[in-house]
């Protein structure tokens, strides 16, 4: 769901250009997609690259680029601050997008990295309940900037994150080795380097 916004976008322009190929869609968490990757059940996975992660027998190119941020209500003591730090992160309960989301991976390993542990007061398995739950003053959330931009809560505010630790890549990853169908590569080649439709 992270990424669906700039995907959906993306492989409407290939099927318009090319209204004869069938385009499949599975949609998962990273660690599902790219098992399906692996397993060759698909022929490339669109994920968001964790730091310090090495995948195994998969190529993969950057395709965008995003940064993660903190949505809290606007009474919040944050609200009128123009960035925080990731300290500042962990100072607050949290309203989760889903246990296992590369969002919380890239947290926990930046906690980690300075012996700390996020406080994770609710997981939700949608974003508009994670908007909804900040709304109301249950916690803040961490979300990338793509997705916190579309939000219409009127009630909530949007605070950058200070550091490196935040920053959001999406790649196109392929088995090692592994000959792509020209439509299969078309839709990589949309999807990395978008043309106009």
């Amino acid at each position: 769901i992270l990424i669906a916004q700039f995907l959906a976008y993306e492989i409407g322009a290939f099927m318009r250009r090319f209204p004869q190929v069938e385009v499949n869609i599975f949609h998962d968490q990273n660690a599902m997609v790219l098992r399906a990757l692996r397993n060759g059940e698909v022929d490339f996975a669109v994920f968001s690259h964790v730091k310090g992660e090495v995948y195994q027998g998969i190529e993969s190119v950057e395709c965008r680029r995003d940064r993660l941020v903190l949505l809290v209500p606007e009474w919040h003591p944050l609200s009128p601050t123009l960035n925080v730090s990731l300290e500042a992160v962990l100072d607050q309960e949290l309203v989760s997008f889903g246990e296992g989301t590369t969002v919380m991976n890239q947290l926990r390993h930046a906690a980690l990295q300075i012996g700390r542990e996020p406080r994770v007061r609710y997981t939700v398995s949608a974003v508009d309940a994670v908007r909804s739950m900040v709304s109301a003053g249950l916690g803040v959330a961490l979300l990338p900037a793509s997705i916190a931009q579309a939000d219409g809560h009127q009630n909530v505010r949007i605070v950058p994150i200070d550091g490196d630790w935040a920053e959001r890549s999406y790649r196109v990853g392929y088995l090692s080795g592994r000959a792509h169908s020209p439509a299969a590569e078309a839709l990589i080649n949309q999807i990395i380097s978008p043309t106009a439709d």
